[in-house]
């Protein structure tokens, strides 16, 4: 069964919000499909995850071309140079890229976890280990750790936390925050490290996403569905640059730790329908 307009417009805005707030966008978008009694929509999919990638590199998109920009510099002869590169964008650069590898590894479980995706059971279970990581890290005094400061294990650890996403439950953000927080990072550079290595991780989905739309093929598109997926983009970016928006006031002010009680709440639901629908 598909999604009418207003349930598409819901999809897409609770997944451009989940997937930039701490409490996994898979285990959001699973339970909406079961509410809708509705299948699985590579393509809408696609709009909706490139949606949310455009609004998470309009936010960083002045960091990624700094980075950028320090690293062709760094390659000048030092004699060369008008001036020194800026050493926290290439330190942000090379974790980024370290993070990337065991992160991108862990992109290989994705089709042996396929069936999981939409087993609310499996949610569940995954949403209360979400909010544990959540919560954990609150228990920790605050570092004021920058990527200088940062060392080869925990760009390790921070690729293997962002691996984590694959299963359903499991946020990106809150998992690589949550790590970098506990290494005694600062929580500003620990969100923009978490949304750097969801930029990259999202191309990965958008990926598999076109793979699965390859496989099944385009559904037969009416006025009505090509308006309805317009509104579930238009839904999606704008949630999440109001997720972005939100967790940088977070980092700021408050932390992240009371999204742990969202995720035990959510789990909680998510148990719920498993057994009742």
């Amino acid at each position: 069964m598909d999604m009418n307009w207003f349930e598409c417009i819901l999809y897409g805005l609770v997944s451009g919000m989940t997937e930039i707030l701490p409490v996994s966008s898979q285990a959001h978008e699973a339970l909406l499909l079961k509410l809708f009694g509705a299948g699985e929509n590579p393509l809408l999919r696609i709009l909706v995850h490139t949606a949310i990638w455009e609004a998470l590199y309009l936010s960083l998109r002045d960091h990624v071309e700094l980075m950028l920009q320090e690293r062709d510099l760094a390659r000048i002869p030092p004699r060369r140079r008008d001036r020194q590169p800026d050493p926290i964008a290439l330190f942000d650069l090379k974790l980024t890229r370290s993070a990337l590898i065991p992160m991108l590894l862990g992109f290989a479980l994705s089709p042996l976890l396929q069936s999981w995706q939409t087993d609310l059971s499996k949610a569940a279970i995954f949403l209360v280990l979400n909010g544990l990581i959540l919560y954990i890290p609150c228990r920790i005094q605050s570092g004021n750790k920058d990527s200088r400061s940062m060392t080869g294990l925990d760009s390790l650890l921070l690729g293997i936390s962002g691996a984590l996403a694959v299963f359903p439950g499991i946020s990106r953000v809150g998992a690589v925050v949550s790590t970098a927080v506990g290494r005694g990072a600062d929580k500003e550079h620990a969100l923009r490290w978490a949304f750097l290595l969801s930029l990259a991780a999202l191309m990965g989905v958008i990926g598999f996403d076109a793979l699965a739309l390859f496989r099944t093929g385009v559904e037969a598109l009416t006025v009505p569905v090509v308006l309805s997926y317009a509104l579930a983009t238009a839904a999606a970016f704008f949630g999440a640059v109001a997720g972005i928006r939100g967790m940088r006031f977070l980092a700021v002010h408050t932390g992240f730790s009371g999204f742990s009680y969202y995720c035990w709440g959510a789990a909680l639901f998510a148990f719920l329908m498993y057994l009742t629908i």
